[in-house]
């Protein structure tokens, strides 16, 4: 049960900055669509700089992972089969975090651990680097000028939305049209490679497919 797992893009992962591919949950397939959630906290930075903080759609945040993070992450074709989506890049949300369905049973699945190019640039990690904190979609409601964050074992908080040191764990919508899985069986020990070839994006059904009566 849960969510598949597949390879897309490469993005920094070593301390010194050398690029890995990226390992997603794939958590829906629906309606031509892919919602992938990375795996790991991939980076680190502040919610919004400057003044004038109005939540997610309007902060320096959400221009840097529809700007630099896009392009370092994707490929021209990779990019493509992103924006073909409609959807933006964002942040999971409260909402998302707590869905069972997209194998969110528990605080706990809601943890991440981050890269070592994610430590190495600050991200606040916790258990000695096998957890770290990340961003959520969500305006802080309690709080002005803060966005709500995943805490220790998975716990829900916020901070002030220009904390440095909070992760980025990327939410990305792919076009199913637009790409095809190949290799592996989309386990977490062996994920599917997504790749841009027009083909359908085979998932894992969370309930096994009833077996027929004789």
């Amino acid at each position: 049960e849960g969510p598949a797992f597949a390879w897309f893009g490469n993005y920094p992962a070593q301390a010194g900055g050398q690029a890995e591919p990226v390992l997603w949950r794939v958590l829906r397939v629906a309606d031509g669509q892919a919602l992938l959630l990375s795996d790991r906290v991939l980076d680190v930075q502040p919610a919004h700089r400057g003044e004038g903080y109005d939540g997610y759609e309007t902060s320096t945040l959400f221009a840097w992972l529809n700007g630099d993070f896009l392009r370092s992450a994707f490929g021209a074709a990779e990019q493509a089969a992103v924006l073909a989506s409609g959807v933006p890049v964002s942040l999971p949300s409260a909402d998302l975090l707590r869905d069972k369905a997209l194998g969110f049973s528990g605080a706990r699945d809601r943890m991440a651990a981050p890269t070592a190019y994610a430590l190495a640039r600050g991200v606040l990690a916790y258990r000695g680097g096998a957890q770290a904190g990340y961003w959520m979609a969500d305006k802080a409601q309690s709080m002005i000028g803060a966005q709500r964050r995943v805490l220790e074992e998975g716990n829900l908080g916020y901070i002030r939305a220009d904390a440095e040191n909070i992760g980025v764990r990327p939410l990305v919508t792919l076009s199913v049209p637009r790409v095809s899985a190949v290799a592996g069986d989309g386990t977490r020990e062996d994920p599917f490679t997504l790749v841009l070839d027009g083909g359908p994006l085979p998932t894992h059904s969370p309930v096994p497919p009833p077996t027929p009566a004789p």
